[in-house]
């Protein structure tokens, strides 16, 4: 474990203890990989950048840079989620958003879409409406397969515009 004794150490990913913001506790972190996997006592998570994103998945980081630009603030998905919240979206609207993209991928659009909609919830101020987002939230909540390519974004929408 990294020396911490006498300062205080800000919770972060990049940490293997810190002190608790509430109490000033030092607390240790036990990090676990996506699959429940515990990490060596002295290892630490990767955080996703575009250059970790290249190295775990990509032939380079032009190709990295562009899928996590596509996960950021993207108006045009924004803009649809507004839409399905509302009850408001078209196929017709859908279709054009996504043809007007430079090359839409269907899961870095999931994953703005599930972020948007627990943003939302968040911010929902009575359980009905918590309901009806997590209803919609449910279907874009597992990863789509890349080889699939749209479709599972098309059965997604399907399902919640019905």
């Amino acid at each position: 474990m990294e020396e911490v004794r006498g300062k205080y150490v800000s919770p972060a990913i990049d940490q293997l203890a810190f002190n608790c913001p509430h109490c000033d506790a030092l607390a240790r972190q036990f990090w676990f990989s996506v699959h429940a996997d515990p990490l060596k006592s002295d290892e630490k998570p990767v955080v996703a950048t575009a250059e970790t994103v290249k190295t775990l998945t990509f032939g380079d980081i032009e190709e990295a840079e562009q899928l996590l630009s596509v996960i950021g603030e993207n108006k045009e998905i924004i803009d649809i989620c507004r839409m399905l919240i509302k009850r408001e979206l078209t196929w017709k609207t859908l279709r054009e958003t996504l043809k007007a993209m430079p090359s839409p991928d269907a899961e870095s659009i999931r994953i703005v879409i599930s972020c948007y909609l627990a943003g939302c919830v968040m911010g929902a101020r009575d359980e009905r409406d918590i309901a009806d987002l997590c209803e919609l939230a449910y279907r874009f909540s597992k990863p789509f397969n890349p080889s699939d390519k749209l479709m599972p974004l098309f059965l997604a929408f399907d399902e919640v515009m019905r």
